[in-house]
């Protein structure tokens, strides 16, 4: 028969902090891990710069606003507006893609969300005046929709 080993003693037996981090990164979602454990490896990814690691052990233990947010920071814009719209969060993947220049992808959402103004917005940033014309003209923006679709008759004579 097995002896009950207590994590938090192997933990502890580890040589270094970073030791202690990778396992805790490896264990999360496996072994029923403290709030603190999974808290304190976070920080310390926080702290050392790596936060593509944080937000990996952030997400992998339920905490998506704050995996979010790491992504972002770690330039994982993808990930972060990915996450974001899996959770529900429309209007944080708006504001994702705006963060990262991605405004064809920002005005996608925006404009499935329900978001037009914010989707016109966007697709004007990301030079499809068309597709901004078309939804002006559908939200009774009528005096736009024309400037731009005249915008768009310009540019393509």
């Amino acid at each position: 028969m097995k002896n009950k080993v207590n994590l938090e003693d192997v933990l502890n037996q580890l040589g270094s902090d970073e030791a202690r981090r990778l396992a805790i990164s490896r264990l999360v979602g496996k072994v029923n891990l403290s709030a603190q454990q999974i808290q304190r490896a976070v920080e310390d990814y926080e702290k050392a710069g790596r936060f593509g690691d944080a937000a990996d052990i952030a997400l992998k233990a339920g905490m998506k606003e704050r995996a979010i947010e790491y992504y972002e920071e770690a330039g994982m814009y993808e990930d972060a507006a990915d996450i974001a719209l899996k959770a529900g969060m429309k209007e944080k993947a708006v504001e994702v893609y705006e963060k990262a220049g991605r405004f064809g992808d920002a005005a996608n959402i925006a404009f499935k969300a329900g978001m037009k103004e914010r989707a016109i917005e966007n697709y004007e940033k990301a030079g499809r005046f068309g597709d901004a014309a078309d939804i002006a003209l559908k939200a009774g923006m009528k005096e736009r929709a024309e400037g731009l679709k005249t915008l768009v008759d310009l540019i393509n004579s």
